[in-house]
């Protein structure tokens, strides 16, 4: 004889009042640890927000992880935090199984499996690097232009950053944390808005100025463009597909 039937079982909603998001706290920690390795260039919030995201696809393309922008568990290992709440999780699981075997006559629910989730696809190292020269690049009227001429813009940007003392590293067309710390040094030291990233104006400045990294001698020189050639599309004095 059925005595009663429960529409949702007391673990359920152990669930879903303490279930595994992250708190504030958790999510400072996560962006303190990702400011500390130059991805992640605001404040920390505790607010799981999108320039949060963009930290974590940034950290993760560089540690060779799946890219997704989320904590999961590989990226929550490789950071040092935690994901998940465990001990509502364990709560919950003691829960369900005292009424799974302690209620007598209670008619339990139908359930059915959640769908599987489908796998990561792997990313390719040239698909990594177009996903930091895309990022690098779309604050800029270059972003949608074709992988090969926004690698050239890179090069020209490393170039121009190397010319004034603020970037040590190969002219490589691929804007790593060496180039994201050149830009935001440079932006700061001009007044720019600093994200490390390239927009307009620091093209601009880069284009018309070139400005030693402080000291007693700074000066400034004008950039003399080459003139266009007829057949060739010119970016900043530089030819491009």
């Amino acid at each position: 004889m059925k005595i009663f039937s429960l529409p949702a079982t007391f673990a359920t909603l152990m669930i879903l009042l303490s279930g595994g998001a992250l708190h504030g706290a958790d999510v400072r920690q996560v962006q303190d640890k990702l400011k500390a390795q130059d991805f992640y260039f605001g404040e920390p919030s505790g607010v799981m927000d999108e320039d949060t995201a963009t930290a974590l696809r940034r950290y993760q393309i560089r540690n060779d992880l799946a890219v997704t922008g989320e904590l999961d568990e590989a990226t929550a290992k490789s950071l040092g935090v935690s994901a998940t709440a465990p001990a509502a999780a364990n709560t919950a699981s003691a829960d369900r199984k005292f009424l799974e075997n302690k209620v007598v006559g209670v008619e339990q629910p139908q359930t059915t499996p959640p769908p599987a989730i489908p796998s990561t696809p792997t990313v390719s190292l040239a698909e990594r690097k177009q996903l930091l020269v895309s990022e690098f690049l779309a604050l800029t009227s270059y972003a949608a232009a074709d992988p090969a001429s926004q690698a050239e813009v890179v090069r020209w940007s490393q170039s121009k950053l190397k010319e004034s003392g603020y970037y040590q590293s190969r002219i490589d067309g691929v804007p790593g944390d060496g180039t994201r710390r050149a830009v935001a040094a440079y932006q700061a030291d001009h007044g720019l808005r600093t994200t490390g990233l390239m927009d307009e104006l620091t093209l601009e400045f880069l284009e018309t100025r070139i400005v030693s990294r402080p000291g007693p001698r700074n000066f400034e020189i004008n950039v003399q463009m080459a003139p266009p050639i007829r057949g060739q599309q010119i970016f900043r004095g530089l030819r491009v597909r």
